[in-house]
C-alpha cells in the first residue's frame, strides 16, 4: 500500500476534490431551494452550511 501511495501522492496533492466537493454541496442544496423567494436565503444558507470561515474561502 506504501508503494501505491507514493506512486500516486503528487498527483492526489494537486487534486480539485476538495472544490468538486464544494460544488456538489452547493448544487445539492440549490436544487432544495427551489422556490426560495429570495437569493439571499440561499447564499446564506451555502455560507452557514460550508463554513466559508474555517475552509478559508474568500469571499471579496
Amino acid at each position: 500500500m506504501m508503494i501505491t501511495y507514493k506512486k500516486w501522492f503528487d498527483w492526489a496533492k494537486n487534486s480539485n476534490g476538495f472544490l468538486e466537493g464544494i460544488n456538489n454541496k452547493t448544487k445539492v442544496m440549490k436544487r432544495h431551494a427551489y422556490g426560495y423567494k429570495r437569493f439571499a436565503r440561499l447564499r446564506a444558507k451555502i455560507l452557514l452550511t460550508l463554513k466559508y470561515k474555517e475552509v478559508g474561502l474568500h469571499l471579496g
